[in-house]
């Protein structure tokens, strides 16, 4: 213990002796842990953590392809998802979503915010409940059937 100590105060003496060597020192210590933090935050929510869905093995995510387009990955089209949810008998449940954004109208200045779409299926595929309220109805997921809407906790007018 007592050599830690001498040790110690070696290398305190030789830091304040050289400041110069001592913030650049500081400086390289402090960004590279805040880096190697940023990066374990990511991919700890990205690939570590699991996702907080009932069973997130058991999910997929579908797409359409056009290899001649050059589109690897491509939307699946609203006709498409519906042949898909009549014809795809390997899949229990399946929902469908799209995102974009909207603007809130109604006071001084329209608001922009993120925005989706989903099918009355979607939030029961992910085995998601709503927190407050319920989710989408069947007769909501129609052509023509009444305006429905669900907030998230982000969206505070």
């Amino acid at each position: 213990m007592q050599t830690f100590l001498q040790d110690l105060r070696y290398a305190a003496r030789n830091l304040r002796q050289s400041p110069a060597f001592t913030a650049v020192a500081v400086l390289t210590l402090a960004l590279g842990i805040g880096a190697n933090s940023a990066i374990f935050s990511v991919v700890n929510g990205v690939v570590l953590k699991p996702l907080e869905y009932e069973e997130p093995d058991r999910l997929m995510f579908i797409t359409s392809t056009f290899p001649g387009l050059g589109f690897d990955e491509f939307w699946v089209s609203p006709p498409e998802y519906v042949v898909l949810q009549e014809r795809a008998a390997a899949f229990a449940s399946m929902g469908a979503y799209n995102v974009g954004e909207v603007s809130i109208t109604g006071g001084d200045t329209p608001i922009r915010v993120p925005a989706g779409n989903a099918s009355a299926s979607f939030f029961d595929t992910l085995g998601v409940p709503a927190y407050r309220g319920r989710t989408f109805t069947n007769e909501e997921d129609l052509p023509g059937g009444p305006p429905a809407a669900i907030l998230s906790s982000a969206y505070i007018p």
